[in-house]
């Protein structure tokens, strides 16, 4: 039997790969939608990940992008080039055997269409097959062989590999990244490994979150049309005064707030968060933003031998349809259904989120760049309310104008009630602008009405009740909160024996929708910055943590709507509603009951 030993002998090339690739090198075959040798001339964003992957000084290089985005076409035309070009032994790993299969299946088309390397391929055995299925293996003529496997126990601990290719990351369970890495540890010390890996987003704080964030993250930026300032195309951004920028569209909500997704689709547009130009979707767009877009490194600090790429589906996927299916995750949101939602940003705008960092696309209110110690000009008052618990208190600070509209100063623990007297001398806050709730503990020596009697302070007591009466001039109006009552501490001696605590009872629900209503309308004002990130994320978590839901009356089949927990910890959302009485209270917000 005579063997071909010319592949080893061969020229290499050391063109770049796209130009490799192009000339003959990798040739895309249908199913897919676009055919012929693969030309990166039409999607830049893939350059860069190529260049990083023929570098030497590269030793591991992350893409996450879009589904539907060919971002495995990039690791197929890098193991294309390797095999003619720098061969060596490779793995690609998928979640399972099935999806190895299919990689494998999808590759060999194109391999056996690219002259260059298709008589590398080996030949058909008697069963029609190149590759051995009980192995995964593929034994090129020039002597590599190309592994394709899931990721049993038995796959991760066969022979290392120089090429190591980790496909949708954000499927594999905990600790399987770091069981592929083991593969490539001889080749690591001699210096001449390559690990890809590739994928969606995935959850933070994931194996996957943890790997990309390693390496020097390069965003993929396009060019205002307007300004020619580039900016990193997310779904949300902010312009210099705050305001939401990025994809916006005309609003058009029923009388429950949901969303009226086909009267949205049509005003589908990008804003650019330096100066506001309106970008419509057009094939025009996408090659102007395709030619001009580069890639800007937001880590420079990170490991230089480690490369991360990413890109979203605005660049390439029509704006109707990603606006058709954040809307519909909107609407499920609004229902305490978060997974449509975490999936959209995973998917779409490749984001490794979860329901942990995605009450930010909830309480989407304005954010202004504010100090929140300075004197705003419209302030009229200041507001401290405090949400009272066994072990530790969660208070919240907002400054209020004339008008309604409020600006949130702080939140944060407080632990006792000499600690919220302290803050209130601190922040300039009169006595009575600070509100407790009384549903915890409220009487006795240490109770919430001892404090409030004797500091000064206001209490407050949400209920189910829709409406309170009030006699004024003789005439009964109703509100949404009751008149003062005066509550007696139950204390004998003491500075506050004698004293009675004054208290407000109020429509939870109402404020509730009432808040939410001035988060809507941009008149609950966020700071752009906290000097205490963790607190901040806090905040949004505990903010977000109650939303409408519809539920269907068994007996009459007929739909309606209450409040729901989505976790217990809502105590920034107590507060807020607490802020929203008091102005209502103060007249600042209006109380059309």
């Amino acid at each position: 039997m005579r063997h071909d030993f010319s592949p080893l002998f061969a020229q290499k090339d050391r063109r770049p790969i796209p130009a490799w690739a192009k000339d003959g090198g990798f040739c895309l075959t249908k199913p897919l939608t676009i055919t012929g040798f693969f030309d990166c001339s039409i999607s830049r964003h893939f350059i860069a990940p190529l260049e990083a992957l023929q570098n030497d000084a590269v030793r591991e290089v992350s893409i996450r992008a879009p589904v539907r985005s060919a971002k495995t076409l990039t690791g197929e035309a890098f193991l294309a080039w390797s095999i003619q070009n720098d061969p060596g032994e490779t793995i690609w790993y998928c979640e399972k055997d099935p999806l190895a299969d299919q990689e494998w299946s999808r590759l060999e088309r194109m391999l056996l269409a690219s002259p260059k390397v298709a008589s590398l391929l080996p030949k058909t055995t008697p069963q029609g097959s190149r590759r051995d299925k009980s192995t995964g293996a593929v034994r090129l003529r020039n002597g590599v062989t190309l592994f394709f496997n899931g990721l049993s126990q038995s796959n991760m601990q066969f022979k290392g590999c120089r090429y190591l290719v980790n496909d949708e990351c954000w499927e594999w369970e905990q600790g399987k990244l770091d069981e592929a890495y083991g593969r490539i540890g001889d080749y690591l010390k001699m210096g001449i490994s390559k690990v890809l890996n590739i994928s969606q987003g995935g959850e933070d704080g994931s194996d996957w979150d943890r790997i990309y964030k390693q390496g020097d993250c390069q965003e993929w930026e396009v060019e205002c049309q307007g300004c020619h300032q580039h900016f990193a195309p997310f779904w949300t951004l902010r312009g210099p005064d705050g305001s939401k920028r990025g994809m916006r569209w005309d609003e058009h909500k029923d009388e429950n707030g949901f969303w009226v997704i086909e009267k949205c689709l049509d005003s589908a547009r990008y804003e650019c968060p330096a100066c506001g130009h309106i970008h419509q979707d057009s094939r025009q767009l996408k090659e102007e933003w395709n030619r001009t877009g580069r890639y800007k490194a937001t880590n420079p600090n990170a490991r230089p031998e480690k490369k991360s790429f990413h890109w979203t589906a605005i660049i390439d996927f029509p704006w109707r349809e990603l606006l058709d299916l954040f809307l519909q995750a909107a609407n499920a949101l609004k229902l305490g259904e978060f997974r449509a939602m975490v999936k959209f940003f995973q998917k779409r705008m490749a984001e490794n989120r979860s329901q942990r960092n995605i009450y930010e696309v909830q309480f989407a209110a304005t954010q202004l760049d504010f100090q929140p110690k300075d004197k705003w000009a419209d302030e009229l008052t200041r507001i401290l309310t405090v949400d009272v618990q066994e072990d530790v208190m969660w208070g919240l600070i907002a400054a209020w104008s004339k008008k309604g509209v409020a600006r949130r100063l702080w939140f944060g623990k407080l632990f006792g009630f000499a600690d919220i007297e302290k803050l209130r001398t601190d922040w300039g806050i009169m006595p009575r602008m600070v509100a407790l709730d009384t549903g915890h503990k409220a009487k006795g020596e240490r109770g919430v009405y001892a404090a409030i009697a004797r500091y000064g302070w206001t209490g407050l007591k949400g209920t189910d009740d829709k409406v309170f009466s009030h006699e004024i001039d003789g005439k009964m109006v109703q509100h949404s909160y009751s008149e003062i009552v005066y509550k007696d501490p139950e204390i004998g001696v003491g500075p506050a024996a004698g004293r009675r605590a004054p208290l407000i009872h109020f429509a939870s629900d109402t404020m509730a929708d009432r808040f939410d209503g001035l988060v809507a309308t941009g008149r609950w004002i966020e700071p752009k910055k906290d000097d205490d990130a963790k607190m901040r994320e806090e905040w949004h978590r505990q903010v977000s943590a109650e939303v409408r839901k519809e539920f269907r009356d068994p007996k009459t089949n007929r739909s309606y709507f209450a409040r729901v927990l989505l976790h217990r910890d809502n105590h920034g959302y107590d507060d807020a509603k607490m802020q929203t009485c008091i102005a209502t209270t103060l007249g600042l917000i209006a109380d059309p009951v």
